[in-house]
C-alpha cells in the first residue's frame, strides 16, 4: 500500500478521535488536513463525505434508538439541506480546484475559529424563528458540500436552539 493511503488513514483516525471527544469537527479537520497535503478541494470534500457515511449512520441510529430526534425539525431541514448540498457539490465540482482552494481554506479557518469561540462562551437559549429553518438547512448543506466540513457547525447552533427546551437533536 502506498504512503498516501496511510497518511489518509492517520488523518481519518485523528479527525474521528477529535470528533468522538467533541461531537464535532470531523469534516473540518479531515478536509483541512487533506487540503494541506495537496488534495484538490472537490476531492477532499468527496473523501470526507464518503468517510462520514458510516459514522453518521451509527450516530443517527443511536439518536433514533434513544428517541433523541425532533422529527418536525428534521422534516423542515432535510429538503432544503439536500438541495443546498447538491448545489454546493455541483458548484465545487465545476469550479477549478486551485481557484476554489483559498475560499475553502478561508471558510474552514473561519469555522475553526467559530468552534473555538463557541467552546469558551456560555450557552444562551434563544428562540429560532420558524421561517429561518429552511434557509439554515440550505446554507448548511451548500457550505458543507462545497467546503467539505462545517455544515453542521453552521446549521446546528441555530436549529438546536429551537429544540433545546425539550429533548431533541
Amino acid at each position: 500500500m502506498s504512503a498516501d493511503f496511510w497518511v489518509f488513514v492517520l488523518i481519518g483516525f485523528l479527525a474521528q478521535l477529535v470528533d468522538g471527544a467533541l461531537g464535532m469537527a470531523f469534516g473540518l479537520l479531515s478536509t483541512t488536513s487533506l487540503l494541506a497535503f495537496g488534495v484538490l478541494p472537490a476531492t477532499a470534500s468527496a473523501m470526507t463525505h464518503i468517510a462520514e457515511i458510516v459514522t453518521t449512520a451509527a450516530s443517527g441510529t443511536s439518536h433514533i434508538y434513544h428517541r433523541n430526534i425532533n422529527w418536525r425539525l428534521v422534516l423542515r431541514l432535510a429538503p432544503t439541506g439536500m438541495i443546498g448540498g447538491a448545489l454546493g457539490a455541483y458548484g465545487a465540482s465545476r469550479i477549478e480546484g486551485k481557484m476554489l482552494e483559498p475560499y475553502v481554506s478561508a471558510y474552514l479557518a473561519l469555522v475553526g475559529f467559530y468552534i473555538l469561540f463557541k467552546a469558551f462562551r456560555p450557552l444562551w437559549l434563544r428562540e429560532v424563528k420558524d421561517w429561518v429553518v429552511p434557509f439554515v438547512g440550505f446554507g448548511g448543506g451548500a457550505l458543507d458540500a462545497a467546503g467539505g466540513g462545517g455544515g453542521g457547525r453552521s446549521s446546528r447552533p441555530r436549529c438546536s436552539a429551537a429544540a433545546m427546551s425539550r429533548r431533541g437533536a
